[in-house]
């Protein structure tokens, strides 16, 4: 007689299917592990039987182990966002005007440094790469989350992985035409919508400068969000996952003009992700972003004539929609069942897992900052 299989929790996350054995053995060892802290994990096992008032004997019970993981899941990435924010605010009131060695430096909207340019270069790495890493390592320590499950690098879709790059041209370019929009809006509230960078004039610092924005910072801010985030996230399902990552990712952007921009491409970096089954995934199409989003804020930036950047700057975007657009449509039309990806929901609704999250007195505080930081950036 052959042997029913116990369900789990794990049949609910349909891109576990996806990854290879290894990943989803110690995926589900580390959530077994720390059930007690971040941890969620439900097996049905018939042998553990519960009297209830009324309903007689039931099995056990998942919703209340996944609320409360829920819960404490959201109190550690609050920490963690917190301490990201707070980070940010003593920056951009520390160095708002310095000197360094006799040369003055300051801190500018978007976090580069302004100034002498070797100092302001040194700063710019210090500070962007130290506000992300003392709390990447934090949540590293909280969650205790294996390297192979945190980062995981194997790809398992090749197709959507050598998709990765037409669609991030495509992103890109939708996203910049919604941010058209958002600048608008802004526009009426008074609120300076312009990325900002900073230009140094000499080669080598200009080239250490695009390395920062364009690669390390990109690369960073993947391993946290679709990373740690994501995977401690996706054991309360895909959907789940996705979705509260491009909300984090897009409030911890610098300033309320690049909120829609970054939540946008963030559902569509982590879908991928999701579906490829490496975050090696995100990486390449995270680059892809911020060098088309670079290259177009360095002729604005740069001295270029505001004619002339527009025309520019809408070949960009145009090529990018159509480089883009047509690599998506080989890509299905080669590839259609490798994109798919059903988000079935877990134990206890959409609904109450919004709450666990605002409600988590941690992420109010994050939130409190953000504003308070969005308000600041406003005004450099």
């Amino acid at each position: 007689m052959p042997v029913k299989k116990k369900k789990s929790s794990d049949s609910r996350i349909a891109s576990l299917k996806i990854q290879n054995a290894e990943y989803n053995e110690l995926y589900r060892s580390w959530r077994i592990e720390h059930r007690s802290d971040v941890g969620f994990y439900f097996a049905e096992n018939p042998d553990e039987i519960t009297w209830r008032d009324g309903e007689g004997f039931i099995g056990n019970f998942p919703l209340a182990e996944e609320r409360s993981a829920m819960g404490r899941t959201a109190s550690v990435m609050g920490k963690t966002l917190t301490l990201f924010a707070l980070l940010e605010l003593v920056s951009l009131w520390l160095f708002s005007d310095v000197r360094v060695g006799g040369a003055f430096i300051g801190l500018a909207k978007g976090g580069f440094f302004m100034g002498s340019e070797t100092p302001a270069l040194i700063m710019s790495y210090i500070v962007n790469i130290a506000k992300r890493i003392l709390p990447l390592f934090y949540l590293v320590h909280k969650v205790g989350m294996p390297v192979k499950v945190m980062l995981p690098l194997k790809v398992a879709n090749k197709p959507m992985f050598r998709a990765a790059v037409p669609a991030a041209s495509l992103v890109f370019g939708v996203t910049t035409l919604l941010s058209g929009i958002e600048s608008f809006a802004l526009g009426f509230l008074s609120i300076d919508t312009g990325n900002t960078i900073w230009i140094p004039e000499g080669k080598v610092h200009l080239v250490l400068s695009a390395l920062l924005y364009i690669v390390i910072i990109p690369v960073i801010s993947e391993v946290i969000h679709r990373g740690l985030f994501m995977q401690t996230l996706r054991q309360f399902g895909d959907g789940c996952a996705l979705i509260f990552t491009s909300v984090i990712a897009a409030l911890s952007s610098p300033g309320t003009h690049s909120w829609i921009f970054t939540l946008t491409y963030s559902f569509i970096v982590g879908f991928f992700v999701i579906r490829s089954g490496s975050i090696l995934t995100g990486i390449c199409m995270r680059i892809v972003i911020s060098a088309c989003t670079y290259i177009m804020t360095f002729l604005r930036l740069g001295g270029t004539d505001p004619a002339m950047y527009l025309n520019i700057s809408m070949l960009i975007v145009l090529f990018c929609l159509l480089f883009g657009g047509a690599g998506m449509i080989v890509f299905m039309y080669k590839h259609s069942n490798k994109i798919n990806l059903p988000f079935y929901g877990m134990y206890i609704s959409n609904k109450e897992k919004v709450m666990c999250m605002v409600t988590c007195p941690w992420i109010i505080s994050w939130l409190t900052l953000t504003v308070i930081t969005a308000m600041m950036n406003s005004v450099l």
